[in-house]
């Protein structure tokens, strides 16, 4: 129907259709979604700030009460994982069998493996990070970055064949969190 038909039936330029109310609604909704999206993403990018705030202070003091707050905060959120994408056994025969221009799915968890790194006495460490930016630019750009709460990620550590502890923030002003420290951590959540 054009902009005139309308008139021709009597529905006056001021009274939408219910296409119109539709959409305007689409609109309204949209924009609410965006706003509370990017209040969301500020919220996190607060407590990312503060949870580094906190581990740089307790890697400075070293004192009980200092630990103990950045692991509060550390529990109660999410850190960043660095990782790269493997193709499992359902997503290589997706692949093998895909004609040229067919999109390729993977799952998003299962098909990661996180970084490990390691130290020069051999141990091998589970990196975390509690904002992107405290990694260095060229190692950011070699993997993907996955986000997850640290109790996932320290039971992720714990079954990782010889992974002895994660590490936050390894490249500035680390926290390591020994395996035992770990066990103990997501024992004790999981009882909660």
């Amino acid at each position: 129907m054009g902009f005139f038909d309308k008139f021709k039936k009597g529905v006056s330029a001021a009274q939408p259709d219910a296409g119109q109310a539709k959409n305007a609604g689409q609109a309204k909704n949209a924009g609410q979604a965006k706003n509370a999206g990017q209040a969301k993403n500020a919220e996190q990018d607060n407590r990312e700030r503060l949870l580094t705030g906190l581990l740089s202070e307790y890697a400075g003091k070293k004192d009980y009460e200092s630990f103990e707050a950045a692991l509060k905060c550390l529990l109660a959120g999410s850190v960043w994982v660095p990782a790269s994408p493997q193709m499992s056994e359902e997503t290589r025969k997706r692949f093998l069998n895909a004609q040229n221009g067919d999109p390729i799915t993977m799952n998003q968890i299962q098909d990661m493996r996180p970084d490990i790194l390691g130290k020069q006495d051999g141990s091998l460490l589970f990196p975390v990070f509690s904002q992107q930016s405290q990694a260095p630019e060229e190692y950011r750009q070699r993997f993907l970055w996955v986000r997850l709460t640290f109790l996932d990620c320290a039971q992720i550590a714990l079954a990782l064949p010889g992974v002895q502890a994660v590490v936050v923030n390894a490249f500035t002003q680390n926290v390591v969190l020994s395996e035992k420290t770990l066990r103990n951590l997501v024992q004790t959540m999981v009882k909660q």
